[in-house]
């Protein structure tokens, strides 16, 4: 990876410069529509201290251009839209717009969906990253991609944990109120009282939210074992092909053919 240089944007095909135009419209409505909740919630007194979240979510959705000059390769552009669907389901729906803690389903079919959709991405980094994809055994692929995406739902799990007991937050459930004004009554406040809360927040939300990853995550691995003994593409050779994102990272070469059209002086 030390050798390998990123392709300036302006050596790339008109086609790639308009669909990372295009990526970065989007991240970038994404990332406004954050920081405009981020200042109605504190204009209102942020009530479903929704302050964190919104400045997380404005942030994260910048990560793959981030990722992409530390790694030197872009990621194509179905990879983008991929993890554009993942934060805005994700992050923008359901944690800068609270819909988490308004409607208990969403959280488990984004958490599901999430465990599929994700492993699209981290098949796309195998595939381009590791000598002879194709070649090593599914099982062994399986299980590496299988625990890549569990460990991402695990981060997301003490992200949460961090955020409700520094911050307040209820990510990991809540806890009634008669033990809220117990805590009180012990002079317990700040961070303290956080923790003391969470002591008495039940596992089973975080326990199902891993558990409707896990789903997803198995069903995607089904997928690519299918594809692999069946030898059809079944989408899958598909999302493989795409790993390498050409159009984004080659310079496109005008052919011959169109040189020889072209006057010595450029004029038409």
């Amino acid at each position: 990876m030390s050798g390998r240089k990123l392709t300036p944007l302006g050596k790339l095909k008109k086609s790639a410069r308009i669909q990372i135009y295009v990526l970065a419209a989007l991240y970038a409505a994404m990332c406004a529509v954050s920081l405009v909740m981020l200042i109605y919630y504190n204009t209102v007194g942020d009530p479903y201290k929704r302050t964190a979240n919104c400045i997380n979510t404005a942030l994260a959705v910048w990560l793959p251009f981030v990722a992409e000059r530390i790694l030197r390769h872009r990621f194509s552009f179905f990879q983008h839209l991929v993890y554009a669907f993942i934060m805005l389901t994700s992050c923008v729906i359901g944690s800068v717009f609270y819909v988490f803690e308004t409607w208990g389903p969403y959280d488990k079919l984004a958490h599901g969906f999430s465990g599929y959709l994700l492993m699209i991405f981290i098949l796309g980094l195998f595939a381009f990253f590791i000598k002879d994809f194709d070649k090593i055994n599914a099982p062994v692929l399986i299980m590496f991609m299988f625990a890549f995406s569990l460990g991402t739902a695990c981060a997301w799990e003490v992200i949460e944990f961090l955020f409700d007991w520094l911050l307040g937050h209820n990510g990991q459930g809540h806890v009634p109120d008669e033990v809220l004004a117990k805590i009180a009554e012990q002079g317990y406040t700040g961070i303290r009282a956080n923790l003391e809360k969470l002591k008495y927040v039940g596992v089973l939300d975080t326990d199902t939210d891993m558990a409707c990853h896990a789903l997803g995550s198995l069903v995607f691995s089904v997928h690519f074992l299918v594809h692999r003994i069946s030898g059809r593409d079944l989408l899958m050779g598909a999302m493989i092909r795409d790993a390498g994102a050409k159009d984004m990272n080659e310079p496109y070469e005008i052919p011959a053919s169109d040189d020889a059209k072209t006057p010595a002086d450029g004029t038409l």
